[in-house]
């Protein structure tokens, strides 16, 4: 089945919750494709953290009261979080971590919770 926009009241309040993989992106919403295909989908974040899911990542697709929503990516690999972090990444490669002893690692360089900086060693890069 193929659907042209979603968000219409008489489709969207007979959706379950599902995960599509995104096929495009767009300025604030994209397509996804499961069972069926969703477009004009907006993407809901948390305040001051904004994204666009890359083609082909796996969203959760949520139908609300008033619209259906990417509510955001499938986490693929968080070995490397623990409890209470927060990483950032881009698919050029850079990183910023927030830690949980207040430290950030920005890049492999290490900021810690008092400001000394300590460069990545050259053998140690990404």
């Amino acid at each position: 089945m193929i659907t042209d926009d979603f968000n219409n009241q008489e489709s969207y309040q007979t959706l379950p919750c599902s995960t599509a993989i995104v096929c495009n992106t767009y300025s604030s919403t994209i397509s996804a494709v499961s069972d069926s295909l969703f477009t004009n989908i907006p993407i809901i974040s948390i305040p001051g953290i904004q994204y666009i899911p890359q083609e082909n990542s796996t969203v959760l697709i949520i139908p609300t009261d008033r619209e259906v929503v990417c509510s955001g990516c499938i986490i693929q690999n968080n070995s490397s979080l623990l409890p209470g972090e927060l990483s950032l990444s881009s698919s050029g490669g850079a990183n910023i971590k927030l830690c949980n002893d207040g430290s950030i690692i920005l890049n492999g360089s290490i900021i810690s919770s008092n400001g000394i900086f300590t460069p990545l060693k050259k053998e140690e890069s990404l």
